[in-house]
């Protein structure tokens, strides 16, 4: 081999070893990016959020009553704010602002006045541009009878006599009326229970009243007690050896 043939020789070799360097560095170039970090933009972080409001009654909550409202925000950051509003003036929040947790839960109660109507009122929750509404109905049902129930009994604490005075609050069905004022008259004078509401009492969740009258000393003797709630009215009398 002359010594041109081998110099050609050697530069195709080193022709041949470079391009392959090349190939390798380009190849590995190209590999490089093999973790990928992703930043979410407002608009998908958004689109992953939501606001749900519940309550825990629906319908045919009765006046004067109330629901416990209940509710969260998926996605929700550590102090962003949310609020709440009713659509009724009837219908009152005890609770209408809040920081989030990370957890996006909130709660309080909506209390419905004492009026004589029935409708629908809506809360809305809104928090972050994202709101949601939702609904219960109220209703109002007239007192169509009052039932009355009394006894005798002593308390050793005061060395008094005195009487229960319990009964219930119907409907025209027939099923109890919650949250009214009973007005009770007694036929006589005596000190009133104010931790029962006195004489005038409020009836319960389910349309039950009670309180009671301290009696002043005196012999035998009948009282009677009379006692009404929106026109409607009933009495009832009880006999006593004494007081």
């Amino acid at each position: 081999m002359t010594k041109e043939a081998f110099a050609d020789e050697r530069v195709s070799e080193v022709d041949s070893h470079a391009m392959s360097r090349r190939a390798v560095v380009t190849t590995a170039a190209w590999a490089v990016p093999a973790i990928i970090v992703t930043t979410a933009s407002p608009a998908s972080a958004a689109s992953t959020s939501a606001l749900t409001l519940t309550f825990s009654q629906v319908s045919d909550v009765p006046v004067g009553g109330s629901v416990s409202v209940t509710g969260k925000y998926e996605g929700a950051v550590r102090g962003q704010r949310l609020t709440l509003s009713s659509s009724d003036a009837n219908v009152t929040l005890a609770r209408t602002s809040f920081s989030l947790t990370t957890a996006g839960t909130f709660s309080t109660t909506a209390s419905v006045a004492r009026v004589k109507t029935s409708q629908t009122a809506s809360v809305t929750a809104l928090s972050n541009g994202l709101a949601t509404t939702a609904s219960f109905s109220y209703v109002f049902v007239p007192v169509a009878s009052i039932t009355v129930n009394l006894s005798r009994s002593f308390s050793g604490d005061t060395n008094q006599y005195y009487i229960n005075v319990s009964g219930t609050l119907k409907s025209a069905s027939g099923s109890g009326v919650p949250y009214r004022t009973v007005s009770v008259v007694a036929s006589e004078g005596g000190t009133w229970r104010d931790q029962l509401g006195g004489s005038t009492p409020d009836s319960s969740d389910r349309g039950s009243y009670t309180t009671q009258l301290f009696l002043n000393p005196g012999g035998a003797r009948t009282i009677t007690f009379t006692v009404s709630c929106e026109g409607v009215s009933t009495t009832g009398s009880i006999s006593i050896a004494g007081s």
